[in-house]
């Protein structure tokens, strides 16, 4: 519901927005969440977003470059599958 996904975000900006940090979006679809975060104030940070469909991946670029972040942000158009084998993810 949209109360959830808006204190998820109030959450987030507040417990984990900070300098040096990255937020990685799988799969990132557009980016909206991140790119609306408020990163005032904070000068290193990256967001990565990983996608296998071209066209979202251009839509999030673009949202990017209206938001003012589109120096932070990073774009790879891969399948989730195949990067989460790559990191080796163990549970």
């Amino acid at each position: 519901s949209y109360s959830k996904k808006y204190f998820s975000q109030y959450k987030l900006k507040w417990l984990y927005v900070q300098e040096d940090i990255i937020f990685a979006s799988l799969p990132c679809g557009v980016m909206r969440d991140l790119l609306k975060l408020d990163f005032a104030g904070v000068e290193n940070f990256r967001l990565v977003g990983i996608y296998i469909d071209s066209e979202s991946l251009e839509l999030a670029k673009k949202l990017a470059q209206e938001y003012g972040l589109s120096e932070t942000v990073e774009f790879m158009r891969k399948m989730l599958l195949s990067c989460l084998l790559k990191m080796n993810l163990h549970y």
